[in-house]
């Protein structure tokens, strides 16, 4: 373990150190902020590993969560939530939550097998009329992404 200096055998690491010093920097109006980082684990429970802070402003917090179904969970239970936060800030601070969604990369092993396992998508042929009409668009560069778009909708609509 590393240890500061003038602080030997006293079971005071760096990190502590390091953590007096930013709570000392921080002005005293935006202490509550600290605390909130230092126990969001203990705050949230079971879900400290699903549940992370993204930014914490003076009304509102972001929250970023594993899965979009947590997140719409959370969302139904924000009201909740923010008693359960403003009572361990012993004020109402917290009007709104927002949440956000990570999720963690997959490996290229899973990537490889995804891709192997989706079926080939069917070609999408224009008919006649849809080329007059896109031909008569004078930009190419409109032309181009208004034909990729309205091949994107009839692959969407026939799956």
């Amino acid at each position: 373990m590393l240890r500061c200096p003038g602080q030997r055998g006293k079971g005071f690491g760096v990190a502590q150190h390091v953590g007096i010093h930013i709570s000392k920097a921080v002005p005293q109006q935006h202490q509550w902020k600290i605390s909130l980082l230092k126990e969001w684990p203990n705050i949230l429970g079971n879900l400290k590993n699903k549940v992370s802070l993204h930014s914490v402003g003076d009304t509102h917090l972001v929250l970023t969560v594993s899965h979009p179904s947590l997140a719409q969970e959370l969302y139904m239970l924000q009201d909740m939530l923010k008693h359960k936060i403003n009572t361990f800030l012993q004020d109402e601070r917290i009007t709104s939550l927002q949440f956000r969604t990570y999720t963690s990369p997959t490996n290229k092993y899973e990537q490889k097998n995804k891709q192997k396992s989706t079926l080939p998508e069917k070609k999408v042929v224009l008919n006649f009329r849809e080329q007059q009409t896109l031909h008569s668009v004078k930009n190419k560069e409109l032309r181009d992404a208004l034909c990729a778009f309205y091949i994107t909708c009839k692959k969407r609509q026939a799956s």
